[in-house]
């Protein structure tokens, strides 16, 4: 309830302007001079109460009714005559007045319904004109407060005013008082012109008080009809204008105040744009203005506090305080308006987004007025409203746009620095919106907002931050739920193409770095995404998008964009030069776009290597996405820097082998190829030994041609970097991995087997070899011997297979010694086949065999002797044999000696 003491807070006497506006509201008419006319009196001529009534002209069905008085039926037939009459001087038109003013005090009215005598559409609808004829004078007379009176008593019969015929009223009511000249200049006379205005200010007072209750119940939405009405008289150039609708104003939010239900205070929505607009005529340069507007606001903020205080967070300690702050302030008027910036702050805490919106849309329209103390007070609320902790903001579309409009029209230019510290403060508490906002009013001046945007690091990395965050929407293929209180959501393209434009402001060149690699990543996603996709169209239909075929391009012109923007140009020049751009947007070389892209990064530009690794790495370690061969893809060619394979651990190697449970076969290669990547830097041996096992799990399994040779390559590379004489290399599951190959269907791959196990057999030369490694040597020797007869060239006659029949050779010389004859009668007979293989000119190799048979001709077994001189013979003929006929010592059969 509002305070008692309220009804004694009047304002200085001296201002008769001011004085004239504080009058109780009665729902009453006010009563006449016996100078004025009245009703005409019941004559003889009249008819009497036992006659038949005669029929009304308000309307064909309409007729007297028998419980009304001869004088309230002589107040009808005067009304009728009224209507009709065309001449309708001031007397006649008093008369008319308390004919109505009668008419809606009868007893029989009040119980019944008034169309049962009159249409009462007909009556608004006269005493409205009348209210516009009385604004055409220059001076009102005694008609216009009395119509107002008649109209507050109209309102109170049956049936009431329609909300449409209310508003009508309200705004011809206002504007009558509003517009009449200064009663101070018109005369000082207190019963001349200066009487009349008191007498039709009580009258509007009464009115607005009889329009705001129905049923008991005070109709919010008839005071935001009061209030839309007033609010532009407050922006007046005259000070008695502004007087008189601040004090009017704060007449009326009194007079509400005192009634504890208020009805559809939900739907009552110029909080904000009221509390902005009294704000600004807290300190207006008018004493009395001020007075007034702080008493307003003292009102409006009880009215406020009552009614939500139970739907905020607030503590009731919290609640108590703000009521006692003011309180006390209404109690000390003269002080309220000096402080503003405690109004602000009290009523941030009660308004909702939306009517903080219209609080700073009515401050910021001020801003464009010439009076630099009216800017200087709408630019300091301002700075108080978006004081950090900045609230919740509502209806930032219409902010930008007024901020736009505003920002070439301000009178000072520190109003223009101002209001772009504002647009800096609004995008960084609501950056989507801004955002939003931008890209969708194609109207606004789009490169000097962007420009301002980018010129603030806090605002730029609050907008990248959002950019980033939609971008990699598009990874977890699902559209972002938006938050109830974030009604504007940006669609994928629309967030491409704003970073295309803030990459492009140079104030943005110092915060895009830090944003380097989540942005590259989410873009290299979006193309996989759009590639992945057979119909782009259908895609973007899909995500509620409107299709677009200039999204692939666009992003790949902000990727570009993005790379020159940390100083890499020389990368996307590499890039262009390989036809990488093109093949990123190509389905079936994107991914070999993406593998140029990587190595771009290691050759052009390290620096950013590192914290994309890192970045991949989490990517990979969450697994749940579908961009899984793309992002290993990338993963992959960033192993070949040295300072990524710096960062290699346990956890890393642990990822690769889980790689392998996959049931992709692009995801295996991928991983062989991570693996071989890695390989090419020193100190990673043990990583590499740690992962035979996942090489291995390539080559025993059924696996596409490709990944089974880019296993051998790397088992090749892994054979020649490790110890043998260790227990880390896997030699017996590598022979044994090998030796199925030795007779596949591919000729490329017996190739790469017989390689990798020629490799093998290399680094095993010399060494002790436990039986069971030896069992699988021996094993394989059968096959590999066959193969020398292999009909692809590149595995028996090409360099590589003399190479593999020197290194067999010079393994089975070593068995010449064996304990057992019949490995060393094996292996002469091997020797045999073997040397066949070999040029004249190995002379090297063919020495060290003549040496070794030559041994053996005295071995105490007859028959390794009789075949070691056989094969010595065979031999010395070859060397004797001219080049044109030692193709024939090839066709010679070895056979062994029974």
């Amino acid at each position: 309830m509002a305070d008692a003491s309220r009804a004694e807070d009047d304002p200085d006497p001296e201002s008769p302007e001011i004085k004239l506006v504080v009058v109780a509201p009665q729902v009453r008419s006010e009563p006449e001079s016996s100078e004025e006319p009245g009703p005409p009196a019941s004559g003889t001529d009249q008819p009497e109460e036992s006659a038949q009534p005669t029929p009304t002209l308000l309307g064909d069905s309409q007729a007297f009714s028998p419980e009304l008085s001869s004088e309230e039926k002589a107040a009808l037939d005067f009304i009728e005559t009224f209507l009709k009459s065309e001449n309708q001087d001031e007397t006649s038109k008093l008369s008319f007045l308390k004919s109505v003013s009668l008419l809606c005090q009868a007893e029989g009215v009040i119980q019944g319904h008034l169309e049962s005598f009159c249409s009462k559409e007909v009556l608004v609808q006269t005493l409205q004109a009348l209210i516009l004829q009385e604004m055409d004078n220059f001076l009102p007379s005694s008609v216009l407060p009395q119509t107002l009176l008649c109209i507050a008593d109209l309102s109170q019969v049956k049936p009431g005013l329609h909300p449409l015929q209310k508003q009508g009223l309200i705004e011809v009511s206002i504007g009558s008082l509003f517009s009449l000249p200064c009663i101070i200049l018109l005369s000082p006379d207190p019963v001349g012109p200066a009487a009349l205005y008191i007498k039709t200010v009580n009258a509007l007072s009464t009115l607005l008080s009889a329009l705001l209750v129905e049923n008991s119940k005070l109709n919010m939405l008839v005071l935001q009809d009061i209030v839309e009405v007033t609010l532009p008289w407050l922006a007046s150039d005259k000070v008695h204008e502004r007087a008189r609708a601040v004090g009017t104003l704060a007449q009326m939010l009194k007079f509400v105040d005192d009634y504890p239900v208020l009805k559809h205070m939900d739907l009552f929505s110029l909080a904000g744009k009221l509390t902005g607009s009294l704000s600004l005529c807290c300190i207006d340069l008018s004493q009395e203005i001020c007075l007034w507007s702080s008493q307003a606001l003292s009102y409006f903020f009880s009215i406020i506090t009552r009614q939500r205080y139970t739907s905020l967070k607030t503590t009731r300690v919290d609640h108590w305080r703000l009521m006692r702050d003011c309180e006390f302030q209404k109690n000390i008027h003269s002080e309220w308006f000096t402080n503003t910036e405690d109004i602000v702050l009290l009523f941030q805490k009660f308004l909702s987004p939306e009517e903080r919106a219209d609080m700073l849309l009515a401050v910021t329209e001020s801003m464009r007025d010439a009076s630099r103390h009216n800017s200087w007070v709408a630019d300091m609320i301002l700075h108080v409203v978006l004081k950090p902790p900045l609230p919740r903001i509502g209806k930032v579309p219409e902010l930008v746009r007024a901020i736009n409009s505003h920002l070439q029209n301000f009178s000072y230019p520190w109003i223009q620095k101002d209001m772009q510290k504002i647009f800096h403060l609004l995008t960084q508490r609501h950056p989507e919106d801004v955002i939003w906002t931008l890209m969708e009013y194609q109207d606004l001046d789009e490169q000097e907002l962007w420009r301002i945007l980018a010129s603030d690091a806090k605002t730029n990395q609050e907008v990248l931050s959002v950019l980033k965050k939609k971008l990699w929407t598009v990874l977890a293929h699902e559209t972002e739920e938006g938050d109830s209180r974030e009604p504007l959501q940006l669609t994928t393209i629309q967030a491409t193409e704003a970073l295309s434009k803030l990459l492009l402001q140079a104030g943005c060149r110092r915060e895009v770095p830090a944003f380097y690699p989540t942005l590259l990543v989410a873009l290299l996603y979006q193309l996989s995404f759009l590639v992945a996709c057979e119909d782009r169209e259908k895609s973007q239909e899909q995500q509620g998008e409107p299709a677009s075929p200039d999204l692939m391009s666009c992003t790949l012109q902000v990727l570009k964009t993005l790379i020159r923007c940390v100083g890499n140009g020389d990368q996307v020049t590499y890039v262009q030069l390989h036809g990488g751009w093109n093949m990123l947007s190509g389905q079936q070389s994107h991914l070999k776009g993406i593998s140029l892209l990587g190595r771009s990064m290691v050759e052009k530009n390290p620096r950013y290597n590192p914290s994309l690794f890192r970045l991949l790495f989490q990517i990979l370690q969450e697994g749940s996405h579908e961009s899984l061969v793309p992002t290993m893809t990338f993963f992959t060619e960033l192993l070949r820097s040295s300072d990524v394979a710096a960062l290699v651990d346990e956890s890393i190697i642990g990822l690769m082998e889980s790689w392998m449970e996959a049931r992709d076969p692009a995801v295996h290669l991928l991983t062989l190829r991570a693996v071989a990547n890695l390989g090419l830097h020193q100190n990673t041996e043990g990583y590499l030994l740690e992962l035979q096992p996942v090489v291995l799990s390539c080559c025993c399994y059924s696996k596409p041609e490709a990944t089974t040779r880019e296993a051998l390559a790397v088992l090749r590379h892994i054979i020649h970097m490790a110890d043998p004489r260790g227990q880390a290399l896997h030699t017996l599951e590598i022979a044994a991995a090998l030796h199925p190959f030795f007779d596949d269907e591919s000729e490329d791959l017996r190739l790469a087997a017989i390689e990798t196990y020629g490799a093998l057999m290399d680094r095993l030369r010399g060494l002790y070899l436990e039986p069971r490694v030896r069992r699988q040597v021996l094993s394989s020797l059968v096959p590999l011997v066959l193969h020398l007869e292999d009909e692809n060239v590149h595995v028996a006659q090409l360099e590589e297979g003399k190479r593999t029949a020197r290194l067999f050779l010079s393994q089975t010389l070593g068995f010449f010694t064996h304990s057992q004859a019949s490995i060393r009668r094996v292996a002469v007979w091997f020797v045999g086949l073997t040397i066949r293989h070999l040029d004249v000119q190995d002379e090297g190799e063919l020495e060290r065999v003549f040496v070794a048979l030559r041994r053996l001709q005295g071995d105490p077994d007859l028959e390794i002797s009789c075949l070691a001189s056989q094969t010595l013979l065979i031999l010395e003929a070859r060397e004797k044999q001219s080049p044109c006929c030692r193709g024939l010592a090839s066709g010679f059969s070895l056979r062994r000696t029974s």
